[in-house]
C-alpha cells in the first residue's frame, strides 16, 4: 500500500468539496424546462442469402426511427449567493411554481 501525501490529501479534498458543492436545492425560479421526450435512430445490418450456388450474400442496412417518451420537468433556480443550477422536479411542483418564486417554499 502506497503511503498517503499531504498533496493527496489535499487533491482528494478539493475534489470532494467541489463535487459537494455543484447542485443548488433552493432558490428562486428563474427558468422552467419540461422534457417529453425524443426520437432515436436504431439501425442494424440485414443479411440477404441467395439460393445455393448463386451470387454472394448482400447486406443492406436497415434503419427506424422510434419516439422515447421521457416525461422530465425540471427548474433553472439562482440562489442567494448567485449560484445557479438545475433541480428536477414533479409534474406537481412544476405546475405550482412560477417563474419568480422561490422554491422550495
Amino acid at each position: 500500500m502506497k503511503p498517503t501525501t499531504p498533496l493527496a490529501v489535499a487533491v482528494a479534498l478539493a475534489t470532494a468539496a467541489a463535487l459537494t458543492a455543484c447542485g443548488i436545492t433552493e432558490g428562486t425560479v428563474t427558468d422552467k424546462d419540461h422534457d417529453d421526450g425524443y426520437y432515436q435512430t436504431r439501425c442494424h445490418t440485414v443479411v440477404v442469402a441467395p439460393a445455393r450456388g448463386t451470387t454472394p450474400a448482400r447486406t443492406r442496412q436497415d434503419c427506424r426511427q422510434e419516439w422515447v417518451p421521457r416525461d422530465r420537468w425540471s427548474f433553472e433556480l439562482r440562489n442567494s449567493e448567485g449560484d445557479t443550477g438545475t433541480v428536477t422536479v414533479t409534474r406537481t411542483e412544476y405546475d405550482a411554481y412560477d417563474v419568480g418564486d422561490h422554491y422550495p417554499n
